[in-house]
């Protein structure tokens, strides 16, 4: 009783409910909960396609990226890069090497990965709701250049069908249904020009505690400053 006159006092008189009896009142229905945004990481590794040989920074037409088919999870039978999900205190060029290496076996530098893209992906009619940062890697210049770039290996089974290389062309002549929703975004700036391989996009990715050096301590009053600290 108490409840009902609070809403009423403070809230205003609420339509009763079936099943209530006359001139009752009921409390508002709570809205449905927002999902928590969660930041997800595709790791796009880069490679000159078959039959092509580029130096420097090479055309959309003249790469080719590991793509898999997603399994047992949202998105399933859907084609997508490898990732996962952004660990806490984790940088994402960490992140992108560890996805990559636990789903195809595929060892990476750090420093080998750049940002190139972020897309804002709402999923299931908003039930999910990610922000999915993509960062990519020249497989040139990984230590043993493309010779000795592994084939990747199906570590996951229960979360992949297998592993491919196919050129952005391909994605595109995929059914819209065959693709995930961050691959359709990263599709469509492709197309526009948003996205060129390996160009990079400003963004601090690093983890910051752990990727960084600490900063210089600040000298005490009335001692010397540190060398070369101006």
């Amino acid at each position: 009783w108490l409840k009902k006159r609070l809403v009423a006092e403070f809230i205003g008189p609420v339509p009763p409910l079936a099943g209530d009896p006359p001139g009752a009142m009921s409390t508002p229905t709570a809205p449905a909960a927002l999902p928590n945004v969660r930041v997800g990481v595709a790791a796009m590794i880069l490679r000159p396609r078959q039959g092509v040989s580029c130096h420097g920074l090479p055309a959309v037409s003249d790469v080719e990226c590991l793509i898999g088919e997603r399994k047992g999870s949202h998105g399933a039978g859907t084609l997508a890069l490898p990732g996962g999900h952004l660990e806490a205190g984790e940088g994402w060029a960490h992140c992108a090497a560890r996805e990559l290496h636990e789903e195809t076996g595929i060892d990476t530098p750090t420093d080998a990965w750049r940002c190139a893209f972020v897309s804002n992906d709402v999923m299931e009619e908003g039930r999910k709701h990610y922000i999915t940062v993509f960062m990519e890697c020249d497989a040139r210049l990984l230590p043993g250049s493309l010779m000795r770039l592994p084939e990747p290996r199906t570590m996951e089974p229960d979360k992949c069908k297998g592993w491919t290389w196919m050129t952005v062309e391909d994605l595109r002549k995929e059914p819209n249904k065959r693709l995930f929703l961050p691959m359709k975004h990263f599709l469509e700036a492709a197309v526009t020009g948003a996205w060129r391989p390996l160009r990079g996009i400003d963004a601090v990715h690093i983890s910051g505690e752990h990727d960084m050096d600490p900063p210089p301590k600040r000298p005490r009053t009335g001692s010397p400053p540190p060398p070369n600290s101006r």
